[in-house]
């Protein structure tokens, strides 16, 4: 089965598929937003007009593949109130593209995602399923 990734953070744009049965990245990109000379960071609404920019046209390079689930980063952190509006832009995404081919999206957060990449780079699933500390 073949899952697309996608997450929003407020300095990047990422998307990617992967073929779980081979254990395999199979596309991947990921954008940086354009922050201005002098300026420390980004304001979210300038954020999320970026991230929609970005995702249009890595999506519009996305061509006949057979996505079986869509998994978005909707949140910085695993807690209650943890929120960006930037991340509003993979979750519109996601939850599109999942009603479009009538497949699940997993929600998670932009952390989360963080170690479950360094994970799977790892090749081995049986820690998926144990208590871990990770630093």
């Amino acid at each position: 089965m073949i899952t697309l990734g996608i997450d929003t953070s407020n300095y990047a744009t990422s998307v990617a598929l992967v073929d779980n049965d081979a254990h395999q990245v199979i596309f991947s990109e990921k954008r940086f937003l354009p922050v201005e000379e002098g300026k420390i960071g980004l304001r979210q609404q300038q954020a999320l007009f970026e991230h929609i920019k970005n995702l249009t046209n890595i999506f519009s390079s996305i061509k006949g593949i057979d996505i079986g689930a869509v998994g978005v980063s909707v949140r910085p952190k695993d807690e209650k109130n943890s929120y960006m509006p930037c991340f509003l832009a993979g979750k519109m995404s996601a939850y599109s593209i999942g009603a479009a081919l009538n497949v699940p999206v997993i929600e998670s957060s932009h952390q989360t995602g963080h170690l479950t990449s360094a994970l799977f780079d790892l090749n081995k699933e049986e820690l998926f399923n144990k208590t871990l500390l990770m630093l």
